[in-house]
């Protein structure tokens, strides 16, 4: 059998379990098992695939099918071009988040070194922080989680990227932090409202945790605590970008400029609503 043929029978399996992306999945799993690049991978599929590795494929395939997610099967997920671990302790990063890591690295480089002070709210998996570290070496990253095996998680995300100089915290948002004041917060914090939770895709309500998707009643309860918190933690000229969920971004601007903050709204690659960035007219000491 060749690897071409082998990721056709992937996919054919797949699609009966009604996986989405058959194709795709199939060119992952092998390109997983034989431990090479994705585009060395499709160099060569007219390649002998080596027998001995039958019995592997055959396991991750029994797991897939129950639709366990293939990035917990596989251990790992890229985002930003950075391998990310991911276990059922953190939300699996998403593609479009990634577009808020990179807003928040331009944002900073844009600035003096002097003033390049982050704080990551319910880090999960430890990617935006890391991937901000990467393509910003200067700044001074804070990260902080109520969950403590999601932060264990994270840390060994950050060691395995060399990014061991991020501070890692437990804290339910900025309950555990000192006085303290950044020059950028970011956030992708739980937006889906709870009675929806059991109408997500199998996926998600039943590998990524509760406790990472659930907003409220409203799926805006994070954003009410940020909008309360976060001017104080934030310097006088700082900046607060948040992702949120599909229909929020009315409800979030009326309230992130209820007082005196200004917001801009900004879409992802599919065109949508996505992330916004306030910042807050207030007196704040440095």
């Amino acid at each position: 059998m060749t690897i071409r043929e082998a990721i056709s029978d992937i996919a054919s399996a797949l699609q009966t379990a009604r996986i989405n992306e058959p194709d795709v999945e199939a060119k992952w799993i092998i390109s997983h098992v034989l431990d090479i690049p994705l585009g060395r991978l499709l160099l060569n599929t007219r390649d002998k695939f080596p027998n001995t590795l039958h019995e592997r494929v055959r396991s991750i395939l029994e797991r897939r099918r129950i639709h366990e997610p293939l990035q917990h099967i596989l251990g790992s997920v890229s985002f930003c071009g950075i391998e990310i671990e991911v276990t059922p302790d953190a939300l699996i990063p998403r593609p479009e988040t990634e577009l808020l890591a990179e807003a928040a690295w331009i944002w900073l480089n844009d600035r003096s070194p002097n003033a390049r002070r982050v704080l990551d709210i319910g880090t999960g998996t430890g990617c935006i922080p890391i991937a901000i570290t990467r393509n910003c070496p200067t700044a001074e990253v804070h990260a902080v989680d109520i969950s403590n095996p999601a932060l264990s998680l994270a840390r060994r995300n950050a060691a395995r990227n060399d990014c061991t100089k991020i501070q890692f915290f437990e804290s339910d948002l900025f309950a555990g932090l000192t006085d303290q004041h950044f020059d950028l917060i970011v956030s992708n914090p739980p937006y889906i409202p709870t009675a929806e939770i059991e109408t997500l895709d199998i996926e998600v309500r039943n590998y990524d945790p509760t406790l990472a998707l659930d907003g409220g009643d409203d799926g805006l309860d994070f954003y009410r605590r940020i909008a309360n918190e976060a001017p104080r933690y934030l310097c006088a000229d700082g900046i607060l970008m948040c992702e949120f969920g599909d229909g929020q971004s009315h409800a979030l601007a009326k309230m992130f400029t209820s007082g005196s903050g200004k917001v801009g709204i900004e879409q992802d690659l599919t065109g949508r609503d996505r992330f916004f960035r306030a910042t807050f007219n207030r007196d704040v000491d440095d």
